[in-house]
């Protein structure tokens, strides 16, 4: 018969806390564990004089699962409730974070342009750019900065 070290024993056992984090793992060593409940037992060198229905054969991991799910419940409404606060909003809101484009100086062109893509319909024009601007950030947290401000632009069938 293959005996385990006794090192080798308390390493799976804080294995076995450290894998509970995780409600499948509580779940499926529980299925097997009450399934080999007899198998268990005979290579242990006990009989089992309890069932496999007993609170000793599986009921601690789904006793600690049910714990863990309320507490998960838990953790998921804080984050929420935490995420849906407006100043919570604005930190994660990354379209909040809008580039202020100064108002420039243009050139004469340009503001003709500008005129004349205003004065046609956007049906009677293949491609109607207004006022098109591509802002791009650095990171998570980085500063927006614009890489095109304000390009206005119209094709005419």
């Amino acid at each position: 018969m293959m005996m385990l070290s006794g090192k080798a024993v308390r390493v799976s056992q804080i294995l076995l806390w450290v894998f509970r984090i995780y409600p499948n793992f509580n779940l499926s060593i529980d299925i097997i564990f009450i399934t080999l409940y007899k198998a268990f037992s005979a290579v242990n060198g006990f009989n089992p004089v309890k069932p496999p229905q007993d609170i000793a054969a599986g009921g601690p991991d789904l006793i600690y699962m049910a714990l863990e799910t309320v507490v998960f419940f838990a953790a998921v409404i804080f984050i929420e409730q935490m995420a849906s606060q407006e100043k919570v909003k604005s930190l994660l809101d990354i379209k909040a974070r809008r580039v202020a484009i100064a108002e420039e100086q243009l050139d004469n062109d340009v503001v003709a342009e500008k005129e004349r893509v205003k004065s046609l319909s956007p049906q009677d024009t293949v491609i109607y750019c207004h006022d098109l601007k591509k802002v791009y950030t650095q990171g998570t947290g980085g500063e927006p900065t614009a890489a095109v401000k304000n390009v206005t632009f119209g094709v005419a069938k």
